[in-house]
Order: C-alpha cells, then sequence, then structure tokens
C-alpha cells in the first residue's frame, strides 16, 4: 500500500496498485499519520476469521453485500451504501454475502500492515474449504451484549445546512469523523481544524488548499489524503458529492455536535 505521511496525497482508486492477499481478496490503499485507507475486493464465500485490532474501524459497502459479526452477539449485514463503525478492539468476523467491493477507513493507521505476514486473517479465511453456508445463521443476540453498533446509510441520517450551498450528514466514532457533504458549484467550505482528513469526490469536482501543502484539484472518483497543518478551504468547481474520513473527532466536537443516535436502532 502506498504511503503519504506529511504531504497531500491525490489518487483515482483504480490507480493504486491492487495487492492480491489470496484467491478470495485483494486490496488497494494509502497510509497517512492518522488514518489508513483501504478499498478491498472479496469473492462470494469469503470468510473473514475472527479477529480484533486497536484501529476504529469504518466500512462502507459501495457494492455487494457483506455480513459482520461480533463478539458482543450481534450480527448485520451491510449492503450497497450502508456503513458500520467497529470501536477499537471489539472481536468481529464475517462472511461476503455477494461479490463485494467496500471503503475502509481506519484510525490510528494500520501499522501493522507494514509488516508483512505469511498468514492473517485475509489469507486464511477459505483456506480450508469451509463451507460459507454454515455461517449464514449467526446465533441471536445475546441479552448481555451490550453495544453501540449500528448499520448506517446516508439517507437514514440528519442532514445539516452548515453554510450556503453546502449540506453535511455526519457521524462521530471514537478517533473518527465521517461526513457526506452535498455541495453546489461556487459553494466554499472553510474548517479551521487542522486534523488529518481524506475527502473522496464521488460526484464533481473540488479545489482544495491546506496548511499541509498547496491547492489540488480532485474530480470525480479521486480521493485526497491531506496531512494535518493548519486551516482547510475547499473550493466546488463543479457541484459535488464528497465523503469526508477525519481523524480525532475531539478536535471537531464544537462543529460536529454530539453523537448521532442511529435511526434504524
Amino acid at each position: 500500500m502506498e504511503r503519504a505521511l506529511d504531504r497531500p496525497f491525490v489518487f483515482q482508486w483504480e490507480a493504486l496498485p491492487l495487492e492480491r492477499l489470496s484467491e478470495w481478496v485483494s486490496r488497494r490503499g494509502v497510509h497517512g499519520r492518522h488514518l489508513t485507507l483501504a478499498q478491498f475486493v472479496m469473492r462470494q464465500g469469503y470468510i473473514v476469521d475472527r479477529h480484533s485490532h486497536p484501529n476504529e474501524q469504518i466500512t462502507l459497502v459501495l457494492r455487494g453485500a457483506l455480513r459482520l459479526d461480533f463478539e458482543t452477539g450481534e450480527s448485520y449485514v451491510l449492503r450497497d451504501g450502508e456503513f458500520i463503525i467497529v470501536p477499537p478492539d471489539l472481536v468481529h468476523w464475517g462472511v461476503v454475502l455477494e461479490d463485494t467491493v467496500d471503503f475502509d477507513a481506519f484510525s490510528p493507521p494500520r501499522w501493522d500492515w507494514f509488516e508483512a505476514s505469511a498468514e492473517t486473517y485475509y489469507t486464511t479465511g477459505n483456506r480450508e474449504g469451509r463451507d460459507s453456508a454454515l455461517l449464514l445463521n449467526p446465533s441471536p443476540p445475546s441479552a448481555a451484549g451490550t453495544s453501540a453498533l449500528c448499520v448506517y446509510a446516508w439517507e437514514r441520517l440528519p442532514a445539516e445546512r452548515i453554510a450556503v450551498g453546502i449540506e453535511r450528514r455526519s457521524v462521530r466514532g471514537q478517533n473518527q469523523v465521517f461526513s457526506r457533504l452535498v455541495l453546489e458549484e461556487g459553494a466554499v467550505y472553510e474548517e479551521g481544524s487542522g486534523a488529518e482528513r481524506a475527502l473522496w469526490v464521488v460526484e464533481g469536482m473540488v479545489r482544495c488548499v491546506s496548511g499541509g501543502g498547496g491547492p489540488v484539484t480532485v474530480r470525480a472518483g479521486g480521493c485526497a489524503l491531506l496531512p494535518k497543518g493548519g486551516a482547510l478551504r475547499l473550493e466546488v468547481l463543479e457541484a459535488a458529492i464528497c465523503v469526508e474520513a477525519v481523524a480525532h473527532p475531539s478536535e471537531h466536537i464544537d462543529r460536529i455536535g454530539g453523537s448521532i443516535a442511529c435511526p434504524s436502532c
């Protein structure tokens, strides 16, 4: 995976090298100092082995279907456009129900991915030829289990008009703020905090000016990883929809507000 630690890094996902972890799963992505961004391409039937990590994880399914199970006894299926925030150190596992592409953001970064390993939960998931059909009916949640887990979809979250021509929907986790911005052409989005952030332009075109470097233009399908350092100014060159992951949400409480309750819980 690419490393872009102290400089703005603009890329198209398809232009990043795709690392084949096994016949079942491949990934591409980039590491910053406070975020790791990854895209996973997974085949139907791939089993994600039981594991945990100290990183908060946001998983957004772009297309397909993915079931995630948790040590709390909870089980959730994510489909196109749905996402979940997995807290640090929570044991989880899962199965890919359809061929799936997803987007993941981790904070702090996945430093463990810097080290090559002959055997990880990515490479062992289907090694023994286990039948994923056995996993399609998980046990019901434990009555003793407690969790703030929830499946989100942007359209089910409340919209906030934060400036002229700018609408935002956000969820705050322990280590990240995850937002969708809908921006009208000519709008200007300014953020005073200097946290590291990733800005993924789903539609349209924007120009980013941050304290971490000079102006960069990001077009539809592109992503900018912007290092911590100074204010951000976002100029909308064409009407745009952007997805943003920002590290260290405690620095943004005054802007984002309190935690948003899950509309479906």
